[in-house]
C-alpha cells in the first residue's frame, strides 16, 4: 500500500513493480489494486481508511474506521450463536460470545470505533434479551426483574457466574506515531510528513535531475525509499492517491 505521490506517479511505479514481479511468477490481483483518491477512502486489512474533514473545523485528517465487512461478519456470527430457537445452555453461549467479541474488539479497538462499539454492545444485549425470552418463556416483566439492578440500570445478562462481555466499555486508542524514532537508513532530515502524521500528506522521492521512468522511487510514511542515494523530496498534497497489491 502506497499513500504518497501523484496519480501518474503510482500508475508508473505500479508498472516497475509489475516488471520486477513478473519473473518471480506474480502479478497485481486486478480486484485488490486500485489506485484512488485518499477521500474516497479504501478498505484494508478489515479497516477503512478515509480522508476527511474534521466536524466543526477546516481540518483535514486521515481516519481509520471499521470496514462494513468485519462488522456484518461480526453480526452474523451473533445471530447464528443466540438463535431464538437454540436450546444450549446460556452459560456456554455467554463464554462463546466472550470469546468471540474479545478477540473482535482487541483487534479493532485501534480505529475510531467508540460508537460502534456501544452500537454492537446494545445489538448484543438485545439478542441475548429476546432469547432468554424465549428459552425461559419470560415476559418483559420476568426479564425486567432478572436484568434490573439495585439503582433501576440494566445489567449485563449473566448466567451461572459467567458475565456478558460489554463491548461498550473496551478503551479505544490510537497508534503511536514513531517517526523518525524508527531506524531507517533512508530517513530525511526535518521530512515534513512527520511533521504532522496524521494528515493526508503526499511524497516522492527522486534522484536529482530525474524525470519518471525508472530512476524514480516512491517513499512511505516513514521516509523510507528503495535506494539509499541521495534524494531530493518533492511535496504534492493536493492529490494523495493509493494503490494497493494483494
Amino acid at each position: 500500500m502506497l499513500v504518497f505521490g501523484s496519480c501518474d506517479d503510482v500508475n508508473d511505479l505500479r508498472e516497475e513493480i509489475a516488471d520486477v514481479i513478473a519473473p518471480l511468477g506474480l502479478r497485481f490481483s486486478e480486484s485488490k489494486t486500485r489506485v484512488l483518491h485518499m477521500g474516497e477512502g479504501f478498505d484494508f486489512l478489515g479497516f477503512r481508511i478515509q480522508w476527511k474533514r474534521k466536524k466543526g473545523t477546516d481540518k483535514w485528517y486521515v481516519y481509520v474506521f471499521i470496514a462494513d465487512r468485519p462488522l456484518r461478519s461480526l453480526k452474523d456470527k451473533i445471530r447464528a450463536v443466540t438463535s431464538r430457537l437454540s436450546q444450549q445452555p446460556p452459560r456456554d453461549v455467554l463464554i462463546r460470545l466472550n470469546r468471540i467479541m474479545h478477540g473482535w474488539s482487541n483487534y479493532f479497538r485501534y480505529a475510531v470505533a467508540k460508537s460502534v462499539l456501544q452500537s454492537l454492545a446494545i445489538f448484543v444485549w438485545h439478542r441475548i434479551a429476546r432469547w432468554w425470552i424465549r428459552l425461559h418463556r419470560w415476559s418483559w416483566t420476568d426479564l425486567r426483574r432478572h436484568l434490573i439492578g439495585p439503582h433501576w440500570t440494566w445489567r449485563m445478562p449473566s448466567a451461572d457466574g459467567v458475565e456478558l462481555f460489554n463491548l461498550g466499555r473496551v478503551p479505544t486508542a490510537r497508534y503511536r506515531y514513531r517517526g523518525s524514532k524508527i531506524p531507517n537508513p533512508w530517513a530525511v532530515a526535518n521530512h515534513a510528513c512527520w511533521q504532522r502524521p496524521w494528515r493526508a500528506r503526499c511524497v516522492e522521492t527522486r534522484t536529482p535531475g530525474s524525470a519518471s521512468g525508472s530512476q524514480k522511487r516512491a517513499g512511505g510514511d516513514t521516509g523510507t525509499a528503495l535506494r539509499a542515494d541521495s534524494t531530493t523530496p518533492v511535496h504534492n498534497c493536493a492529490s494523495p492517491t493509493v494503490t494497493g497489491c494483494g
